[in-house]
């Protein structure tokens, strides 16, 4: 039944006693509050109360909804690919597109109206239906150098749709310009290259590049016996990377040659495969996910890098995101799995304070076909980290793994495909949009200021409405050389150990050799360790503690490099 400060009315004095406040207000911060059974921010404001009467009034204010939405999109629950933004009739605002997993897909305008106009008893948003299931989300791209984008899908029965943006025949859905069967299962979603031809990959192991403006396909090209399961384009050499059922990773130039061809021993399904700047050899890399918990990275000929793989937890992780998002000239992936959001460094350490665990915020949702999105949606000039919960509440993770001032919002159902950040009303500012399985598209104002390409490093699922998978941006930050110590922060974890291993993690201005010495407190030496390839930025070297007894141990670490520079640490080892 309530107490009596639950009582929202002027003067209500318990009320301003338990708050502390003069006034009477229902807000994320009074008590009670405005917050979701979960702890997210609703950021909704009811103010200025009347005096009780029969009819009282008072201020309500959501500082984050953005007007017109949420739409719905769907009338009874469902799952998505992915939410999508691109420009379909050139009037410099973003549109909105969402793919679904029936095969239908939908398109708003920024205010939330439908793209295309409806007559009565047609779902408001519709775009297209192709009357069944795609094998991923639509991608979206000048295919036929018009100067206007195209819509681009495929299926998993070998058919390829290409869109125009327009409805000329009145039907209340976007015209069809090509329809293309082939005589294969088609497995990966679409991409648009640099030289606007549209690939995709099929089950029987082949890269097909499709030119819409011949109307027939370029180059088919055989890369496997097994099914290609992942594509992304490469930048920097230019090109088309696919990974193959059977963990062949292929690098093919655009015009259907097979550059460089590479089986490796990866555990589980490819979930995901993406490319980037990660290290400071302005040569892009290539970075993959597996369903069984291992993220791999290697360079275009299929050779793994340095710290690769990384073991995480063993179970699905999301498809992988690639971008400077520490801003020290070097890359960083990150990646989420049910119980924590993971940010790597080039050398496949962790980032500084991560992994993130959620805790109280709930589970996250994981799975092969979301992934993070990174963009500043708090106005500080730097990208938090945004992904969801089972129970729909939505997290923006700063660089330091903390939740962000005014997160988690909610969205009230679990968010079941990968998010979009973007500015699609020109107004300056990133808005957020996520698609619920309660059938809605929820769309909320953030504080981040979007100038080009500022304020966003990874915005959308495959980096772009092409779905190229590839971050071309070059880190605006060289890479590390500022003033300091050359060796520094020098420390182990855990510590105290009691298991086999402990970790000794440091951090490097430069290229060094490193060696590890370790000494009981007699001054006997009972270990040495070297890793001869350390990178700027944080290492770490494991150090095997089985054979040892507990007790205190010291440990020498000497960098040798472009300069020099020794610390020491105390270890402690219970068995």
């Amino acid at each position: 039944f309530g107490v009596a400060e639950d009582a929202w009315y002027a003067d209500n004095e318990i009320h301003q006693i338990a708050n502390k406040s003069k006034t009477v207000a229902f807000t994320p911060f009074t008590a009670p509050n405005s917050r979701s059974y979960s702890g997210a921010y609703s950021h909704i404001y009811l103010t200025n109360f009347s005096k009780r009467a029969a009819v009282m009034s008072f201020d309500y204010n959501n500082s984050t909804f953005l007007p017109g939405f949420p739409q719905n999109y769907a009338s009874e629950p469902t799952t998505a690919f992915a939410v999508t933004s691109a420009d379909l009739d050139d009037d410099q605002q973003p549109e909105i597109l969402a793919t679904l997993k029936d095969g239908t897909v939908l398109a708003w305008k920024s205010d939330g109206s439908s793209f295309i106009s409806h007559g009565e008893g047609t779902q408001l948003s519709l775009f297209v239906d192709p009357g069944k299931p795609l094998s991923g989300p639509v991608a979206v791209a000048d295919v036929i150098a018009d100067t206007f984008p195209e819509v681009v899908a495929t299926s998993r029965d070998g058919i390829l749709w290409i869109w125009s943006t327009d409805d000329q025949d009145g039907n209340g859905l976007a015209d069809t310009l090509l329809t293309y069967t082939i005589a294969d299962s088609i497995t990966t979603f679409p991409t648009v290259d640099s030289e606007k031809n549209i690939v995709f990959g099929t089950e029987a192991g082949q890269i097909i590049f499709f030119s819409a403006a011949k109307r027939k396909i370029i180059h088919s090209v055989k890369i496997s016996d097994s099914a290609v399961q992942r594509i992304c384009q490469l930048a920097v050499p230019s090109g088309i990377m696919a990974a193959t059922e059977s963990g062949e990773i292929v690098h093919l130039s655009l015009d259907g040659k097979v550059i460089s061809k590479k089986s490796l021993f990866v555990t589980g399904e490819i979930t995901n495969i993406i490319s980037g700047y990660l290290d400071s050899t302005q040569v892009q890399r290539v970075v993959f996910t597996t369903d069984a918990g291992q993220l791999w990275a290697i360079n275009t000929n299929g050779e793994v890098l340095p710290g690769f793989p990384v073991r995480i937890d063993g179970v699905t992780v999301s498809s992988p995101v690639l971008a400077d998002f520490d801003s020290d000239g070097f890359g960083e992936i990150i990646c989420f799995t049910n119980s924590a959001i993971y940010a790597f460094n080039h050398n496949g350490t962790l980032c500084n304070y991560f992994p993130f665990f959620p805790h109280e915020s709930g589970t996250l949702f994981a799975a092969s076909s979301l992934s993070p999105i990174l963009a500043d949606v708090t106005g500080d000039g730097t990208c938090e980290i945004l992904t969801s919960t089972i129970n729909g509440d939505i997290l923006a993770i700063t660089r330091n793994c903390k939740i962000a001032t005014g997160f988690p919002l909610t969205a009230g159902a679990t968010i079941s495909a990968t998010m979009l950040a973007n500015d699609v009303n020109n107004d300056g500012k990133i808005e957020l949009f996520a698609l619920a399985t309660d059938g809605k598209l929820y769309g909320w104002r953030t504080e981040g200021v979007q100038t080009g390409s500022e304020g966003i490093l990874w915005n959308q699922f495959q980096y772009d409405a092409a779905h190229s998978g590839c971050n071309s941006a070059v880190s605006s930050q060289p890479p590390i050389k500022s003033p300091g110590k050359f060796l520094s922060t020098v420390y182990n974890y855990p510590n105290p150990t009691a298991g086999p291993t402990t970790t000794i993690r440091y951090y490097l201005r430069g290229t060094a050799q490193v060696q590890v010495k370790i000494f009981d407190l007699t001054g006997n030496q009972v270990a040495e360790l070297c890793d001869f390839n350390s990178t700027p930025g944080d290492n770490e070297i494991v150090w095997n503690v089985g054979n040892l007894e507990s007790g205190i141990y010291i440990a020498r670490v000497e960098a040798r490099g472009e300069q020099q520079g020794v610390s020491f640490i105390k270890i402690a080892v219970m068995k």
